[in-house]
């Protein structure tokens, strides 16, 4: 049985008996006085049957929401997205021990202009590689505090849910229900993965080679660090399924609240990326190097000794290295509203208006010379 087979389980479990004893409570047990925050009239002032009937249907629905959202997410693509972003990393280590750790030997013997503006690209390049791997890195330790996130939302739901069955049984024993206290981990977790990146030395630069780590710390960790606590319990078992809600609704608020951390987390990455200008840009996408002939150069007074005429008519004085076809623009390429800034819109369904989050807004490619598409048309903004 799967998670969200397990919590469909559990909701039919509660929801039925909800429905067998959540009607005595309400209306014999004071349970709409508690519900409302008031002071228990006795017997002789019973709530209004319909009034009742109202609440059961609230609580009903509410258990179904609930144990809906319970079921909702899964680490299995977390898992696969975190190993396949450890072996990009890797790939890139190898690929830069391979191709650029001994440059300089087969650059010693050429000076000049040319070789001088060469060197500095080289330089450039391995700056933008180390801090690829910082973004992969802040990436993964974003995914990573979602994975964590899950985990312990995961856990808190079945100790929740365990907790109930104990203080229905309780109950069902005629005896004082039950109301043990359990922490939430969910917050701490996510902090916990916050604090890890936080202690990850910087480059001692404005982009330094952790600066994307340290910014998805800071989101992680946030204002705060405190884990909420939660208690199930009552001398009644509709009191137990009502108090089960109540408390279920803290659980899934603080996921909420840790889920818009690690959302924050990967923006940051998202940011680091694509909302650059001037110099900064060089800093993740170094300018190509300009590789030409002096115009000066007479391939008559430099050629080997033994070169035919005719090999030294076709020498080129241009750009020695064509600069690429410009890509198509791509949507990845552009700037990302922040999520905190998003809006909320109503659709109208039927009768009833349902809130739903606006979809991003992308700015104009924070890569310039990416804009233009192959076929010579201008940067676009996407829809």
């Amino acid at each position: 049985m799967n998670w969200a087979e397990q919590m469909e389980k559990h909701s039919d479990t509660f929801r039925k008996v909800w429905a067998e004893e959540g009607f005595e409570y309400l209306m014999f047990k004071g349970g709409m006085a508690k519900e409302a925050g008031r002071p228990d009239m006795g017997a002789w002032n019973m709530p209004p049957q319909e009034d009742v009937q109202r609440k059961m249907q609230e609580i009903d629905t509410r258990i179904r929401n609930l144990f809906n959202d319970f079921a909702s997410g899964t680490t299995s693509e977390a898992n696969v997205i975190i190993t396949n972003l450890s072996g990009a990393n890797t790939d890139i280590r190898e690929n830069f021990h391979e191709h650029l750790d001994g440059m300089d030997i087969y650059l010693e013997d050429w000076s000049g202009k040319a070789s001088d503006n060469f060197r500095e690209y080289v330089n450039q390049l391995k700056d933008a590689l180390v801090r690829k791997q910082d973004c992969i890195d802040a990436t993964r330790r974003s995914m990573d505090a979602y994975r964590q996130l899950h985990t312990s939302f995961k856990s808190n739901v079945l100790d929740l849910v365990e907790s109930t069955q104990a203080a229905l049984e309780q109950v069902e024993k005629d005896e004082e229900a039950r109301s043990e206290r359990m922490k939430l981990t969910i917050i701490s977790a996510v902090v916990a993965v916050g604090a890890a990146a936080l202690a990850v030395p910087t480059a001692g630069t404005s982009l330094g080679a952790a600066a994307a780590v340290a910014g998805v710390g800071s989101a992680l960790v946030g204002a705060g660090t405190s884990a909420a606590s939660i208690q199930v319990g009552g001398t009644h078992k509709g009191e137990v399924i009502c108090n089960l809600v109540d408390e279920g609704d803290k659980i899934t608020k603080e996921a909420a609240e840790a889920a818009g951390r690690v959302e924050a987390a990967f923006f940051k990455v998202t940011t680091f990326l694509t909302n650059i200008s001037g110099d900064n840009l060089k800093q993740v996408r170094p300018d190509r190097p300009k590789i030409i002939t002096d115009p000066k150069f007479d391939p008559e007074d430099f050629h080997p000794d033994n070169q035919p005429k005719e090999d030294r008519q076709n020498v080129r004085k241009d750009d020695l290295v064509n600069e690429p076809d410009r890509r198509p623009d791509e949507k990845r390429d552009h700037y990302l509203q922040d999520p905190k800034d998003r809006e909320i819109e109503w659709d109208q369904d039927g009768l009833i208006s349902i809130p739903r989050v606006k979809p991003p807004e992308y700015g104009r490619d924070a890569y310039d010379e990416q804009g233009p598409a192959s076929d010579g048309s201008a940067a676009r903004l996407f829809d």
